[in-house]
């Protein structure tokens, strides 16, 4: 499959409702099988999006950031989320070593400091979260493929229509 991408949504999370809203865009397209990458500097709120995301996906579990313990699993009614956060992890043969597959392959995955394992997946969604320069507001810029992009556009429209999200050529340098 292609892994190009086309183009960005570029979207400015004014607060913490804000992010909550995206999560709950996102999570209204995620089916059994995707992958979801967070990406970001420390504190720039990858964990948060990462419970926003459980919690929209229907999970009733304490998701807590699986730092120390690599990888956390909650429950929900579309299946299982599988929570990594791969700041520790050196490869994608380390992942693969994890044996984590049959989550990644039947649930949802959700994977902090996604961008060093990323080669372990086809056709993930990636999401940059940056804190902005005044420290008031954070960025989001999600590639994907262009389906993806599309009904993640979709989406925002029908659940958060105050989010606004700008549709950019991206960079493939």
């Amino acid at each position: 499959m292609d892994r190009s991408v086309a183009q960005t949504l570029h979207i400015t999370l004014l607060s913490e409702a804000d992010t909550i809203k995206l999560a709950q865009a996102i999570a209204s397209i995620l089916h059994q099988g995707d992958v979801l990458l967070l990406d970001g500097p420390l504190a720039a709120g990858k964990t948060f999006m990462s419970k926003a995301l459980c919690e929209a996906l229907g999970s009733e579990e304490q998701v807590t950031s699986p730092t120390y313990t690599i990888s956390n699993i909650y429950n929900a009614p579309q299946g299982i989320i599988l929570h990594v956060d791969a700041y520790r992890l050196s490869s994608e043969m380390e992942f693969h070593m994890l044996g984590l597959e049959d989550y990644v392959e039947t649930g949802i995955s959700i994977i902090e400091w996604g961008s060093r394992i990323r080669e372990a997946f086809e056709s993930p969604m990636h999401i940059e979260l940056s804190l902005r320069q005044d420290n008031e507001a954070r960025a989001a810029v999600i590639s994907g493929t262009n389906h993806q992009l599309q009904q993640l556009q979709h989406a925002l429209g029908k659940h958060s229509p105050n989010l606004k999200a700008q549709l950019k050529e991206a960079d493939n340098a």
